[in-house]
């Protein structure tokens, strides 16, 4: 007889307890195992001597057929299509217990497959956890920024009311010298050119205005350029404008509405989810929501901003530092929202079966799919496109790919 796994099985066995045993032939390893497990015999030798052998050592007859079939069985069950002579006697023989080990291998096969699904769900919920930490502390983070935000534009406001305080005293003080210099006459000249300034910028028209700062309109002419039918030529000399900028002009921000689609799902249930009584189908609320138009705007006002800065280095106009760094801020202020709007990618929230998933690019909606995977009695939902499966928890906020094979080939057998 050729040698076989069941042989071989054997004959490791047996050389734990007698060492010479190894050297045993084929013949002889086969009269042994048939001997052993009392089976149909199909040679003419029947000889006892490994059972002499076994009860000289103190060895259990009854253990070591208990290793021998227990082993062989995991051999059958990886690969049963591959069977030899022991093996075949084994399973025609109706004495023989080597259906129940074969059983029993199987049970314990399925609670180890079991087991490992149990331990990749915890990781994946540790996972989970830890990602939700992290984005509360990006939200934390978010909150310290905006706070730090609003004390730096109060100091910037309490700048620009100053600046302003001393331009209005200083014509306040040309226009009312040589009249008179009474305390009440100064206070209703003052507050009545300060209003009446006001009221001038209100009057002209805004784009009138955009175009003058911007150098569309002439030069500011001084009262001492023309007296007395005579022109100055101070106010033009190095070719220098005294056109002025405002930041206010460039800042605007109108963000427009990001894209949403919504539909009513028929999240399809597994046969798992209709054994424990479930409801046919769920109907889940599903919206996408892309800030694609929202990034591609965020990136043309950045790129006109830099565009301006570049072009205001090489002017000289009043306030120039101020205005720029205005700029730089807003720029900035760009940058952060736009890599907010990033960070959002992929995140979703889901609860009362209303789920809301974001993306940077436009996702086709109408291509996705709900499923829902009943496990003990409990509905799982999980979310389908682009090939790939997603867990949906009312306590994640992150799509993570399903990586359980065991758990996608059920859920492909839905579709």
């Amino acid at each position: 007889m050729l040698q076989s796994k069941s042989i071989d099985l054997f004959i490791d066995l047996i050389s734990e307890y007698i060492p010479e045993y190894s050297t045993s032939s084929s013949e002889q390893v086969t009269n042994d195992i048939i001997n052993l497990l009392d089976l149909n015999s199909i040679v003419d030798d029947k000889s006892q001597s490994i059972i002499e052998q076994l009860q000289a050592l103190n060895i259990n007859k009854q253990d070591i057929i208990d290793i021998y079939l227990s082993e062989l069985s995991l051999i059958y069950l990886e690969q049963p299509e591959q069977l030899d002579g022991i093996m075949e006697l084994l399973l025609d023989d109706k004495k023989s217990d080597f259906k129940a080990y074969i059983e029993e291998a199987e049970l314990l096969k399925i609670a180890f497959i079991r087991s490992e699904r149990k331990a990749r769900k915890a990781m994946l919920q540790e996972l989970e956890l830890q990602i939700e930490e992290e984005e509360l502390q990006v939200v934390f983070n978010r909150i310290e920024r905006k706070e730090k935000k609003k004390e730096l534009q109060a100091v910037e406001d309490s700048i620009e009311v100053n600046r302003a305080s001393e331009f209005f005293q200083q014509n306040d003080s040309q226009q009312v010298e040589g009249k008179t210099s009474t305390p009440i006459f100064n206070f209703i000249t003052t507050n009545a050119f300060r209003i009446a300034a006001v009221l001038i910028c209100l009057a002209i028209p805004s784009g009138l205005l955009y175009m003058y700062f911007q150098g569309g309109g002439s030069s500011v002419v001084k009262p001492n350029e023309e007296q007395g039918g005579k022109t100055s030529n101070t106010g033009n000399k190095n070719n220098q404008s005294t056109t002025d900028y405002f930041a206010v002009n460039f800042v605007d921000i109108n963000m427009p509405a990001a894209l949403k689609s919504s539909k009513i799902m028929a999240a399809k249930p597994t046969l798992e989810s209709q054994g424990f009584g479930g409801s046919a189908e769920e109907e889940i609320s599903v919206s996408v929501i892309s800030f694609s138009k929202q990034i591609d705007y965020l990136r043309e006002r950045e790129k006109l901003l830099k565009k301006q800065i570049k072009v205001l280095k090489v002017k000289k106009f009043k306030h120039k530092s101020s205005t720029i760094d205005s700029l730089s801020q807003a720029v900035n202020k760009i940058e952060k929202l736009t890599q907010e709007l990033k960070i959002q990618d992929f995140t979703y929230r889901f609860k009362n079966k209303n789920l809301s998933i974001y993306f940077i690019k436009n996702k086709d909606l109408q291509k996705m799919k709900v499923f829902n995977y009943n496990n003990q009695g409990t509905d799982q939902f999980y979310l389908y496109f682009e090939g790939k499966y997603y867990l949906i928890l009312e306590s994640a906020s992150k799509l993570m790919a399903l990586e359980d094979e065991d758990l996608i080939s059920e859920l492909d057998e839905i579709q």
